[in-house]
This record gives C-alpha cells, structure tokens and sequence, in this order.
C-alpha cells in the first residue's frame, strides 16, 4: 500500500514537472513570437516615419517655392503699383492747377482700377476721375491705358478756346475699343466710367461731360446733381451712343465733387447696408464749408468707418474742387 503511494507521489511529481517545463516551453514559444511581431512592427514604424519625413521634408521645399513664387509676384505688383502712381497726378501738381482741391483713394486691392488727371491747358483747367472694369491687376493695366489715352487728347485739345468734352469722350471710346478689339475677343465690360471736367479759366463756369458717373456741385450748403451719360467708355450694348456736355454756372466758394459710384454700392455700417447716393449726397453737403484738408479727413474717416468689418467690393475714390 506504501510502496502504491509513493509510485502516485512520484507520478504527480513527474507530471508536476512535465506540465511545468511544457508551460515554460509554450511561454519561451510566445514570447519569441511577441518579439518577432514586435520588431516587425518597429520595422514597420520606422519606414513609416522615414516616408512621412521624406513626404514632410518634400512638402516644405515646396511651400518655399510656392512662398518665393508668391513674395516675387508682390513685389512685382507693388512695383506696378509704384510705377502706376507715378502716372497720377501727384498732391504737389494737383494744388498748382487747383490750389484748393483733395483727392481721396482707398483701393481694393495694391494696384487699383481708378485714376485721375488734373492737368492746365490754354483756356481751362482739366480735372478727370475713372473707374476701370475690375480692380486690382486687371483694373490697373485698364487704368494705364486710360491715362494714355487721356493724356493723348489733353495734348491734343490743349489750345482749344471752345472745348469739347463729349468729342474727348468718343474718341477715348473708340480708342478704347480699338485698343481692346472690344466687341469681338475681349470681355465686353472692358472699359471704363469717367467724369470729365473743364474748369473755365477766366471763372464762373464748367464744362461737364459723364460716362455713367455724375458731377456733383455745391453751392451754399445744397447739392445739384449732374447727370452724366449712361453708358461707358468702352463696348456698349446699345452701340456707340453720342456723349454730352453740359455747362454749369459755378462762384466762388462753391465745391465741385468728382466720384465713382464704387462708394453708393459699398456694403457697411452696423446693418450692413448699402452707403447710398443719399447718403453720399449728404457727406458732400456736411462737408463742403470746410477747410480742403478737414474735408478728405472727414471723407477718410467716413469711409473707413463705413468699410469696417466689411468686404470692400471696389477701389473708393472721390475728389473735390473749390471754385476760387
């Protein structure tokens, strides 16, 4: 019976011992398998890493070169900008031919869409504002083929004792559209709206002539609009329609205003609404027996309140006269 007990102590204990090392073995097993899948997938990582730096490193080289594209074309359309506004009549040009006068700019974009042109001729002093189609780069290149052909017909017409506007105005049209081959390959909003002035040198009177932008006079607080014609300097639907030109009586004292209507359509204020013509007319009348220089101050702060927090849709730009 002892020796039956001990033969099952010694079997248990050998069984003990084979469950023992067959567990071991089975541990060793898997744990050699854990390391193998682990070193794969630090293998794994590691290319993934390796791809994602390469990918990264490619990335940035190409964000540098999209970034010196970028810092290139600034520079060079600030150099545009730059050139351009060395066409416009500088403020020291400005006072030799109205001593009293502003002009007031604030652009969409660095290079902008609208110009200007005071400038003496024999019998009158000439005082041009246009709004080209589109604003920034495109509106530019308009801009300089504008003051061109501006500057073309002020030599042209400089002796003239009888001007007229209106010629000035068809000729910039089919000048325009010549220059634009309008009407058949190029956009038909290429052109431009113009207000055109010529300010009688012995007084008392100027001579009006619009492509869809109106003169604005003020005499003793009121303003009396005038209309200028409805349609562009450029490709019009209806054809080339004669332009207009009428005369005003102005006196001393009196303010003449020049603006495009990018200011009217502009959305602002705290209800986002539209500036207005009323609301436009009303500035002029606030603002015109005030010192030229409190004036564009006043119309700078106006503006840029107005715009504030807001998408400016379109190059601002207004000028005033003072009839001496």
């Amino acid at each position: 019976m002892i020796t039956i007990i001990i033969i099952a102590a010694l079997a248990a204990s050998l069984a003990m011992v084979i469950y023992r090392k067959s567990t071991e073995a089975k541990t060793r097993n898997q744990k050699k398998i854990m390391e193998s899948k682990l070193e794969y997938l630090e293998k794994k990582i590691e290319e993934v890493q390796q791809d994602v730096d390469y990918k990264r490193d490619a990335l940035m080289k190409h964000q540098a070169k999209i970034q010196q594209l970028h810092d290139d074309q600034l520079a060079s359309i600030r150099q545009a900008k730059r050139i351009q506004t060395a066409t416009f009549t500088q403020d020291s040009e400005l006072t030799k031919v109205f001593p009293e006068a502003f002009i007031f700019t604030k652009t969409h974009s660095i290079v902008s869409g609208d110009f200007y042109k005071a400038a003496p001729m024999e019998h009158y002093n000439i005082f041009a504002l246009a709004d080209c189609a589109g604003c920034g780069v495109p509106g530019g290149f308009l801009s300089m083929l504008g003051i061109s052909l501006l500057n073309e017909q002020i030599s042209i017409h400089y002796h003239d004792q009888k001007i007229n506007l209106a010629l000035m105005l068809e000729t910039l049209r089919d000048n325009v559209i010549q220059a634009l081959s309008a009407g058949a390959s190029s956009n038909v909003n290429d052109g431009m709206n113009m207000t055109l002035v010529a300010f009688a040198k012995e007084g008392g009177r100027v001579l009006f002539a619009g492509a869809d932008q109106n003169l604005y006079i003020c005499h003793e607080g009121k303003v009396r609009v005038i209309n200028g014609d409805k349609y562009p300097v450029g490709w019009y639907i209806k054809g080339n329609l004669p332009f207009s030109q009428k005369e005003e009586t102005v006196s001393p004292g009196d303010m003449v205003y020049l603006t495009t209507d990018s200011l009217q359509s502009q959305f602002g204020g705290p209800q986002g609404a539209k500036f207005t013509h009323k609301r436009l007319i009303q500035m002029f009348e606030d603002i015109s027996t005030m010192d030229i220089k409190d004036q564009k101050q006043t119309i700078h702060n106006t503006v840029y309140s107005w715009v504030e927090g807001h998408k400016q849709i379109d190059d601002l730009t207004l000028a005033g006269v003072r009839v001496i």
